[in-house]
């Protein structure tokens, strides 16, 4: 295993895109690409993949090490790979507001509430999620679980967008996923900001699950190809 490969293995073992390995050697994009395609950087770029990857020169640059020195130089890039707070924090600010929806939803199912309501000398049929949420007042708590969310969400694909290799078909699923997702949550905030009816029956929440599952799919699968 030449030079190239085994940065590109450690690179790669330590969940770094090539603009992260990058920023952490404070080198160029264009600088990685070249050295796993084949270049060998100068002597201080060399001390400094050893050092961070915590292995020899003598193992970067002598294709006889491989399988032995490769697992120690991997464990150790495992072991000081930090927590992505960003990434973490994102997640909960994702999970939260479904876990919120999803407590609602029990509630109303278990609490069987309907009831009229009087608006403009029209009377309005309120039943399940959507009585729950009037008869309660939750519209202010969805609206923020539903801000909460989108926001989240943004910043979690943009996350995770960081750590795989840029492609044109890719970019192009993330964005759709991305905004998919995006006028989901934008229509429900303002259909509830202006006080319009959401129907949420089992057919609509079934459609609702298709289609944000079929915008995660675009989203992070790697559609794109390497």
């Amino acid at each position: 295993m030449n030079f190239s490969e085994k940065l590109q293995k450690l690179r790669k073992s330590g969940g770094y895109s090539q603009e992260e390995l990058a920023n952490e050697l404070n080198v160029s994009r264009q600088a990685i690409s070249k050295w796993e395609q084949g270049t060998v950087p100068d002597i201080n770029n060399l001390l400094s993949i050893s050092r961070f990857f915590d292995c020899s020169l003598d193992y970067l640059l002598n294709d006889a090490y491989e399988e032995i020195k490769d697992k120690t130089a991997e464990d150790n890039v495992a072991f000081r790979r930090p927590t992505d707070m960003k990434l973490l924090l994102s997640s909960l600010g994702m999970i939260l507001p479904i876990l919120g929806f999803i407590l609602i939803y029990i509630l109303s199912l278990v609490s069987k509430l309907s009831f009229v309501r009087t608006v403009d000398n029209r009377n309005i049929y309120y039943s399940g999620i959507r009585a729950f949420i009037e008869y309660h007042f939750l519209n202010a708590l969805i609206i923020a679980q539903s801000v909460l969310f989108l926001v989240s969400y943004v910043f979690f694909s943009l996350r995770i967008k960081q750590k795989k290799e840029p492609t044109p078909k890719r970019t192009v699923f993330f964005y759709i996923g991305l905004i998919m997702i995006t006028v989901l949550v934008v229509v429900a905030v303002i259909t509830l900001i202006t006080g319009g009816s959401i129907i949420l029956d089992d057919i609509t929440c079934i459609l609702i699950s298709i289609y944000t599952c079929c915008a995660l799919l675009l989203n992070y699968f790697k559609l794109g190809g390497n």
